[in-house]
């Protein structure tokens, strides 16, 4: 079928340079039985299997394609992106705008999105637009996934749209989820979207064709993934899923704090000084007296052991470490050290207890039970557009 990119090959254990493509790649896909790739000017190149149409080419061929092929019946240059699935293919424009040719569509057809209820991804507030002509309003496009059941594209603005791919109507319809949503991967029956917040939610249907196609579902049974948050990615195959899970780290200061420049009456070279995690050990005062506290204080010179606990911060903490890190804290007095523990082990625990196991073999009861404690008083802060876990406030805080 030329899914390879070569005449009479349909078997290549070992890599080998699509030979016949000239041009610069910026993104690829695979599908099936045939292959897709976006070049840097803008252009879509297809080969392999085309019975279906899922080439672009405008007509169905079920013969070997095994050459690239521009898909000329796209705009030259206005391809960005695109995904394939086993009978069909997605392209998202530059123009935020998504096409899609397959499943006896042999010429590129654009998907009609309607705003419906759109949210803002920052306020979570409905859009509202001029005399309510919905109508003129067209949602901008920024991902998208083919997959065998379900084709799925996100807009700007966190919406989620979808449409079941064998549907020659390509009637779109909104998926409501609690967060704003950022990427989504797509496989024969499953779909995966990651949103802002971390969280992953997933759909499931069958890739069969009805015989009336006004009795298509349009909505999906929604599941939130459990076991799993702070994902920032997601992938999707016919058999399982794979996650990429981020580890939260502390800032080096809250907001308001002191830098050791500026507590040294210099001016700070960079406002992510990593001596801003001194600043507990620093004096407090405000800007405006600045010149008098420099004549009035004395100057605080950073000790061994401070700076040791920043490089220590800095170069060795990681979920692995945290637990007998804390203990080390403890023994050697470093204070500053283990509170950034604490905290990260505070807003890591599930990966912290995945990757220790039981927690009584690397940390004694009392820094356990010292750890509880903080929990019921753990508050997620935002400050000055940074992210901070406060485990010494009294109430529960929300963001």
């Amino acid at each position: 079928d030329g899914r390879l990119g070569y005449r009479a090959v349909d078997s290549q254990p070992t890599p080998r340079k699509v030979a016949s493509i000239k041009q610069s790649i910026v993104q690829i896909a695979a599908a099936n039985k045939h292959s897709v790739a976006v070049t840097a000017l803008g252009g879509l190149l297809t080969w392999g299997c085309n019975a279906k149409g899922q080439l672009g080419y405008g007509t169905t061929d079920a013969g070997s394609n095994a050459t690239p092929r521009i898909v000329e019946a796209l705009r030259s240059g206005c391809v960005k992106k695109a995904s394939a699935s086993k009978n069909h293919t997605l392209v998202l424009t530059k123009e935020s705008e998504v096409w899609t040719f397959g499943h006896k569509i042999v010429i590129p057809q654009r998907v009609i999105f309607s705003p419906g209820n759109s949210t803002s991804k920052k306020s979570g507030k409905r859009i509202e637009y001029h005399n309510d002509h919905t109508a003129i309003f067209r949602p901008d496009m920024v991902e998208l996934a083919a997959g065998a059941a379900h084709s799925t594209a996100i807009s700007s603005l966190g919406v989620v749209y979808c449409w079941n791919s064998f549907d020659p109507s390509l009637s779109t319809f909104q998926v409501k989820l609690p967060d704003a949503a950022l990427s989504v991967s797509a496989s024969k029956e499953r779909t995966l979207v990651c949103t802002c917040n971390g969280n992953v939610y997933a759909w499931e249907g069958s890739a069969k064709l009805c015989k009336h196609p006004e009795t298509y579902k349009m909505s999906v049974d929604i599941m939130r993934t459990p076991n799993i948050r702070r994902v920032a990615a997601v992938s999707v195959g016919e058999k399982h899923s794979l996650a990429i899970q981020k580890i939260w780290f502390p800032p080096w200061r809250a907001n308001g704090e002191q830098t050791l420049e500026q507590s040294c009456g210099t001016k700070p070279q960079s406002s992510t000084s990593e001596f801003g995690a001194l600043s507990e050990f620093l004096p407090d005062y405000s800007d405006d007296d600045e010149e008098q506290a420099n004549q009035k204080q004395p100057v605080h010179i950073p000790s061994l052991h401070e700076m040791c606990q920043v490089k220590i911060a800095e170069k060795c903490v990681n979920t692995r470490l945290l637990c007998p890190l804390i203990e080390f804290c403890q023994m050697f007095e470093a204070h500053w050290l283990k509170k950034y523990c604490q905290k990260m082990t505070v807003g890591n625990l599930d990966v912290v207890a995945a990757v220790r196991g039981s927690l009584q073999k690397d940390i004694s009861m009392e820094e356990i039970k010292e750890l509880e404690n903080f929990l019921p008083q753990a508050a997620i802060v935002e400050s000055a557009g940074k992210i901070d876990l406060d485990i010494s406030r009294g109430s529960v805080a929300t963001s």
